[in-house]
């Protein structure tokens, strides 16, 4: 491919759209407000969403964590329904675990993030929680 490209005959270049992304990891919170400020004052005019994520080290901690909680819940609803029921439970046959997904960014003008369009106002991410999630089905031989 040529570059630049070279219009065709008849044709004129008015403009060229640039996109440049920059992604940023940020791990004390109390400077997110300050990065975000500092790329707009600096020229971004879109901002993505704030994400906020563990640690991989902490991410498989808390997933290995839930995945405990979830077996024990599911063994323990388990032998509820089969007392109920009058069912007596074998050996568990199989087990399936399935996770949440991962929040998807979304792109938002910086007009969006600072709540003005006026970006001398400064930004204000509050963070919320993030929560791991792990199910767990349980499949038992009966009688």
């Amino acid at each position: 491919m040529i570059y630049p490209p070279v219009p065709a005959e008849g044709q004129t270049i008015t403009s060229y759209t640039v996109t440049q992304n920059l992604e940023i990891n940020v791990k004390d919170l109390t400077k997110v407000n300050k990065v975000i400020d500092t790329a707009t004052a600096n020229g971004a005019n879109i901002v993505g969403g704030a994400n906020f994520t563990f640690s991989d080290e902490l991410q498989s901690k808390l997933e290995n964590q839930a995945r405990i909680q979830a077996v024990n819940d599911a063994k323990s609803k388990a032998q509820n329904l089969a007392q109920a029921s009058g069912i007596h439970l074998g050996r568990v046959v199989n087990v399936v675990e399935s996770g949440s997904g991962f929040p998807i960014p979304m792109a938002m003008k910086a007009s969006e993030v600072t709540g003005t369009s006026d970006t001398s106002v400064p930004t204000t991410v509050t963070p919320g929680e993030n929560s791991v999630t792990i199910d767990v089905t349980i499949y038992y031989e009966t009688y």
